[in-house]
């Protein structure tokens, strides 16, 4: 659910050969975290247009493969 979950997973399992998806707290907004994201199989699912923005606006971005959660209708997570 979270990046530190997904960096343990990381750390605990070093051969592992898939992506591990960050559905919440993918803390865009620090330019450390967003570089974690580009040098490892951690990829954040966007559910906030602040976070959409991030990406949009930050160029060494423009390889991270775009993931967006919509809300469908359950009104928790998601974009419009």
């Amino acid at each position: 659910a979270s990046l530190g979950e997904a960096m343990r997973i990381c750390e605990e399992s070093p051969g592992l050969g898939a992506d591990i998806l960050v559905f919440s707290d993918t803390e865009m907004e620090h330019a450390t975290t967003r570089a974690l994201y580009l040098d490892s199989r951690i990829k954040p699912v966007l559910h906030h247009v602040r976070d959409l923005e991030i990406v949009k606006s930050d160029n060494s971005l423009s390889k991270l493969p775009l993931i967006i959660k919509l809300n469908t209708g359950m009104n928790r997570l998601g974009l419009t």
